[in-house]
């Protein structure tokens, strides 16, 4: 998977395991190295800023389950797959 390659060239490992358990980490605490694996989960289309409401004006709920934070998301529960891949 190049994302994997990529996140694991750079040494983003750790901080891609703290967005796996909790996206939100990236708007608490945007270290420059968190920043970094934004910008690359990003332009992958892994993961998605949501602080935005949908088209009926609601926010879409936190589902820690399936990834969801409250300011950030994945765009696809594959984070399950990218956890597996670095252990």
């Amino acid at each position: 998977m190049p994302v994997i390659n990529e996140v694991k060239g750079k040494g983003l490992t750790r901080e891609l395991m703290e967005v796996i358990n909790d996206p939100d980490v990236i708007q608490r605490e945007p270290t420059s190295r968190l920043m970094e694996l934004n910008e690359i989960l990003t332009k992958n289309s892994l993961i998605i800023y949501k602080w935005v409401t949908t088209i009926g004006g609601t926010k879409v709920p936190r589902d820690q389950g399936l990834g969801i934070g409250e300011y950030y998301a994945w765009q696809l529960p594959i984070y399950r797959i990218i956890k597996q891949s670095l252990t």
